[in-house]
Protein backbone atom coordinates (compact mmCIF):
# COMPACT_ATOMS: atom_id res chain seq x y z
CA UNK A 1 0.00 0.00 0.00
CA UNK A 2 1.80 3.10 -1.26
CA UNK A 3 -1.05 5.21 0.34
CA UNK A 4 -4.58 5.99 1.77
CA UNK A 5 -7.56 8.19 0.39
CA UNK A 6 -9.89 9.44 2.67
CA UNK A 7 -12.96 10.06 1.13
CA UNK A 8 -15.86 11.97 3.39
CA UNK A 9 -17.85 14.83 3.05
CA UNK A 10 -18.98 14.33 6.39
CA UNK A 11 -22.87 13.85 5.35
CA UNK A 12 -24.84 11.01 5.06
CA UNK A 13 -27.36 10.89 2.14
CA UNK A 14 -30.12 9.92 4.67
CA UNK A 15 -31.17 7.01 1.79
CA UNK A 16 -30.27 3.15 2.73
CA UNK A 17 -28.36 1.17 0.22
CA UNK A 18 -26.95 -2.27 0.84
CA UNK A 19 -23.64 -0.76 -0.57
CA UNK A 20 -22.34 2.55 -1.85
CA UNK A 21 -20.10 2.88 -4.51
CA UNK A 22 -16.47 4.84 -4.52
CA UNK A 23 -14.85 5.43 -8.23
CA UNK A 24 -11.60 6.63 -7.85
CA UNK A 25 -9.24 7.60 -10.66
CA UNK A 26 -5.73 8.92 -10.66
CA UNK A 27 -4.56 10.85 -13.06
CA UNK A 28 -1.22 12.50 -12.21
CA UNK A 29 0.53 13.37 -9.42
CA UNK A 30 1.01 17.37 -8.63
CA UNK A 31 3.18 17.61 -5.83
CA UNK A 32 5.61 15.31 -4.21
CA UNK A 33 7.43 12.12 -5.66
CA UNK A 34 5.32 9.54 -5.98
CA UNK A 35 4.34 8.14 -9.09
CA UNK A 36 1.62 5.81 -10.76
CA UNK A 37 2.38 2.32 -12.05
CA UNK A 38 0.79 0.49 -14.27
CA UNK A 39 -2.24 1.37 -16.81
CA UNK A 40 -5.14 0.51 -14.65
CA UNK A 41 -5.42 4.03 -12.87
CA UNK A 42 -9.24 3.21 -12.03
CA UNK A 43 -10.40 1.52 -8.87
CA UNK A 44 -14.24 0.92 -7.95
CA UNK A 45 -14.57 0.73 -4.16
CA UNK A 46 -17.53 -0.61 -2.36
CA UNK A 47 -18.44 0.58 0.97
CA UNK A 48 -20.89 -0.73 3.45
CA UNK A 49 -23.68 1.52 4.02
CA UNK A 50 -25.03 2.43 7.65
CA UNK A 51 -27.45 5.02 7.10
CA UNK A 52 -30.10 3.71 9.31
CA UNK A 53 -27.95 2.54 12.50
CA UNK A 54 -26.58 6.37 13.47
CA UNK A 55 -30.34 6.35 14.49
CA UNK A 56 -30.01 3.04 16.28
CA UNK A 57 -31.65 3.58 20.24
CA UNK A 58 -28.96 1.49 22.12
CA UNK A 59 -30.41 3.14 25.64
CA UNK A 60 -27.34 3.85 27.04
CA UNK A 61 -28.02 6.23 29.81
CA UNK A 62 -30.29 4.26 30.95
CA UNK A 63 -32.97 7.05 31.50
CA UNK A 64 -35.21 5.57 28.59
CA UNK A 65 -35.75 9.03 27.64
CA UNK A 66 -36.51 9.55 24.06
CA UNK A 67 -34.59 13.47 24.28
CA UNK A 68 -31.62 12.13 25.41
CA UNK A 69 -29.06 12.29 22.84
CA UNK A 70 -26.68 9.62 24.50
CA UNK A 71 -29.24 6.70 24.29
CA UNK A 72 -28.83 6.70 20.16
CA UNK A 73 -26.38 5.55 18.76
CA UNK A 74 -24.38 8.12 16.72
CA UNK A 75 -25.09 10.39 19.91
CA UNK A 76 -27.75 12.79 18.41
CA UNK A 77 -31.70 12.37 18.67
CA UNK A 78 -33.23 11.82 15.58
CA UNK A 79 -34.78 14.75 13.40
CA UNK A 80 -37.46 14.86 10.51
CA UNK A 81 -34.87 13.42 8.17
CA UNK A 82 -33.60 10.49 10.04
CA UNK A 83 -34.97 7.02 10.64
CA UNK A 84 -34.92 5.90 13.91
CA UNK A 85 -34.60 1.99 14.56
CA UNK A 86 -35.39 -0.18 17.43
CA UNK A 87 -33.66 -3.78 17.26
CA UNK A 88 -32.09 -5.49 19.51
CA UNK A 89 -28.74 -3.69 20.08
CA UNK A 90 -30.21 -1.81 23.32
CA UNK A 91 -29.83 -5.09 25.68
CA UNK A 92 -31.16 -4.59 29.23
CA UNK A 93 -31.94 -0.91 28.16
CA UNK A 94 -34.93 -1.39 25.37
CA UNK A 95 -37.73 0.42 27.11
CA UNK A 96 -38.33 4.02 25.69
CA UNK A 97 -40.14 7.01 27.21
CA UNK A 98 -41.48 9.53 24.40
CA UNK A 99 -40.77 12.79 26.74
CA UNK A 100 -40.64 15.39 23.71
CA UNK A 101 -42.57 15.76 20.89
CA UNK A 102 -40.91 14.41 17.42
CA UNK A 103 -40.94 14.63 13.93
CA UNK A 104 -39.35 11.51 11.82
CA UNK A 105 -38.82 9.89 8.20
CA UNK A 106 -39.13 6.87 8.96
CA UNK A 107 -39.81 4.22 12.45
CA UNK A 108 -38.43 1.13 12.20
CA UNK A 109 -39.23 -1.44 15.15
CA UNK A 110 -37.23 -4.49 13.57
CA UNK A 111 -38.42 -8.31 14.74
CA UNK A 112 -35.57 -8.61 17.43
CA UNK A 113 -37.02 -5.40 19.15
CA UNK A 114 -38.74 -6.44 22.62
CA UNK A 115 -38.77 -3.36 24.59
CA UNK A 116 -41.56 -0.59 24.49
CA UNK A 117 -42.00 2.61 23.26
CA UNK A 118 -44.75 4.41 25.48
CA UNK A 119 -46.32 8.00 24.21
CA UNK A 120 -48.68 9.01 26.48
CA UNK A 121 -49.52 12.26 25.47
CA UNK A 122 -47.36 13.91 23.13
CA UNK A 123 -47.29 14.75 19.66
CA UNK A 124 -45.62 12.27 17.04
CA UNK A 125 -44.77 12.76 13.61
CA UNK A 126 -43.70 9.68 10.45
CA UNK A 127 -43.10 11.38 7.10
CA UNK A 128 -42.76 8.33 6.05
CA UNK A 129 -43.52 4.85 6.90
CA UNK A 130 -43.75 3.05 10.15
CA UNK A 131 -42.71 -0.69 10.34
CA UNK A 132 -43.63 -2.60 13.57
CA UNK A 133 -42.27 -5.93 13.57
CA UNK A 134 -41.28 -6.11 16.85
CA UNK A 135 -41.59 -5.03 20.59
CA UNK A 136 -44.88 -3.06 21.47
CA UNK A 137 -45.33 0.72 21.06
CA UNK A 138 -47.82 1.89 23.91
CA UNK A 139 -50.00 5.30 23.10
CA UNK A 140 -52.07 6.76 25.45
CA UNK A 141 -54.02 9.69 24.55
CA UNK A 142 -51.37 11.18 22.00
CA UNK A 143 -51.60 11.60 18.61
CA UNK A 144 -49.24 9.85 16.06
CA UNK A 145 -49.56 11.20 12.15
CA UNK A 146 -47.96 8.70 9.69
CA UNK A 147 -47.73 10.21 6.02
CA UNK A 148 -46.15 7.20 4.65
CA UNK A 149 -47.31 3.72 5.09
CA UNK A 150 -47.90 2.06 8.32
CA UNK A 151 -47.04 -2.11 8.48
CA UNK A 152 -47.72 -4.06 11.30
CA UNK A 153 -46.02 -7.32 10.85
CA UNK A 154 -45.21 -8.83 14.57
CA UNK A 155 -45.27 -6.76 17.80
CA UNK A 156 -48.26 -4.89 19.86
CA UNK A 157 -49.82 -1.77 19.59
CA UNK A 158 -51.50 -0.60 22.42
CA UNK A 159 -53.67 2.65 20.70
CA UNK A 160 -55.48 3.44 24.17
CA UNK A 161 -57.42 6.67 23.76
CA UNK A 162 -54.92 7.96 21.09
CA UNK A 163 -55.41 9.00 17.31
CA UNK A 164 -53.25 7.46 15.11
CA UNK A 165 -53.88 8.62 11.55
CA UNK A 166 -52.28 7.69 8.23
CA UNK A 167 -51.79 9.02 4.86
CA UNK A 168 -51.47 5.89 3.12
CA UNK A 169 -51.76 1.98 3.06
CA UNK A 170 -52.11 0.13 6.27
CA UNK A 171 -50.72 -3.31 6.24
CA UNK A 172 -52.19 -5.29 9.29
CA UNK A 173 -50.25 -9.10 8.49
CA UNK A 174 -49.28 -10.17 12.05
CA UNK A 175 -48.61 -8.88 15.87
CA UNK A 176 -51.39 -7.92 17.87
CA UNK A 177 -53.32 -3.86 17.56
CA UNK A 178 -55.22 -3.25 20.50
CA UNK A 179 -57.77 -0.38 20.20
CA UNK A 180 -59.59 0.75 23.48
CA UNK A 181 -61.42 4.09 22.54
CA UNK A 182 -58.70 5.94 19.98
CA UNK A 183 -59.30 7.02 16.31
CA UNK A 184 -58.15 5.59 13.19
Amino acid sequence: ILGVINISNGHDDAVSETTETVVVTLNSITSGTASIHGTNKVQTVSITDNDLVLFTWLGTTGDGKWSTAGNWAGGNVPGVSDSPQFDNSCGANCNVTVDVAFSVNNLNMISTYTGTITNTNLYGEVNGSLSIAGGTLTLGSSTLDIYGGFTQTGGVINANTSELWTGSNVTLTGGTFNAVTGTF
